[in-house]
């Protein structure tokens, strides 16, 4: 009879550290899901600067250099 309360405590802390890890590996996500947020507005922003510079004229485009 103890083999029975032996196996039904392993399967009970099985199922609480089953539940502690998908907690952690949940607020993980939301940590990477942020930074990924927030790498996204930086590189928005990093766009946004570069497309206020105007592109170079290309090489075969001559008028281009002198319609100034």
């Amino acid at each position: 009879m103890v083999w029975v309360w032996v196996i039904v405590a392993a399967a009970v802390g099985g199922a609480v550290m089953l539940a502690w890890f998908a907690v952690w590996l949940w607020r993980k996500t939301l940590v990477l899901l942020g930074a990924l947020g927030a790498l996204g507005d930086q590189a928005g922003a990093l766009f946004d600067i570069l497309d206020g510079f105007g592109s170079p004229p290309s090489h075969g485009d001559e008028d281009a250099l002198t319609a100034t």
